[in-house]
């Protein structure tokens, strides 16, 4: 039976609905997750948010997004990392009762997505100290070692990560963003190796970067295809003329003409 995997706000929350296909109907919650559909993990009394999910092999489901310190002003934002089992209930195995939480600046600190690479080690990808950041963690949810020596790769020059896959290889693809020089933002793909390091057979010293519109240009997901291109989608453009993109790209990093 096929299941949607859907993400909430307001503390973590997971909810899983029957897909249009179940015999039970479009719509229904599954009861057979955390009893009603929705697992509920608290990182503080303020705001949580989950942004991204993914689900390992063995069932158990992954959430990132970002956890607020405190009510008022200064408001640090911390990354947030969280397991589910497959039936809802919280990972006692991964972190402290299934959540981590590392403070790694004292900015706002935003994960956007997570993706599980083949030896079953969790990659994240977003922000960290207004930086493109991306890290890696072991199963248990400690930050593993052997990826750039701390866990984690801080890419300087580039603002912010969003969307991640991994490829057969287990090279990692993030699609981000970066400052231009007229001060909008330009999106970016960048390709690392297993260990952290940025994969210079691609692009331009292991990125690159397209400008699509005169004003701040996001990307919004990355996805791979059976030959090895890379597709990106994003938005771009004024507030008042806001468009959307899909972009090629073959596994050199070049735009597919």
């Amino acid at each position: 039976m096929a299941k949607l995997k859907f993400a909430g706000i307001s503390a973590l929350t997971l909810s899983v609905l029957l897909s249009a296909t179940s015999v039970l109907g479009a719509g229904w919650w599954d009861s057979t997750f955390d009893s009603d559909g929705f697992a509920i993990l608290s990182f503080t009394n303020y705001e949580d948010s989950i942004l991204g999910t993914a689900a390992q092999s063995d069932g158990k489901i992954v959430a990132v997004g970002q956890s607020y310190t405190s009510s008022s002003s200064p408001q640090n934002i911390e990354w947030a990392i969280a397991r589910f089992a497959a039936n809802g209930t919280p990972d006692s195995s991964f972190g402290t009762g299934g959540k981590v939480r590392p403070a790694l600046s004292s900015a706002t600190d935003t994960l956007r997505d997570v993706a599980i690479q083949s030896n079953g080690k969790i990659i994240v990808v977003g922000d960290a100290g207004a930086q493109f950041t991306i890290g890696r963690l072991n199963s248990d949810g400690t930050f593993d070692t052997t990826f750039d020596t701390d866990g984690l790769v801080n890419v300087g020059g580039l603002l912010a990560a969003y969307a991640v896959v991994i490829q057969p290889d287990q090279k990692i693809v993030v699609a981000g963003s970066k400052q231009a020089g007229d001060a909008t933002l330009d999106v970016l793909l960048a390709r690392f190796e297993t260990n952290g390091a940025l994969d210079n057979t691609f692009g331009t010293s292991g990125v690159v970067t397209t400008s699509l519109s005169s004003s701040n240009d996001v990307p919004t997901s990355v996805r791979l295809q059976s030959d090895g291109k890379i597709v990106m989608t994003a938005y771009g453009g004024p507030s008042s003329n806001v468009d959307s993109y899909v972009l090629r790209y073959t596994a050199s990093g070049a735009l597919d003409t």
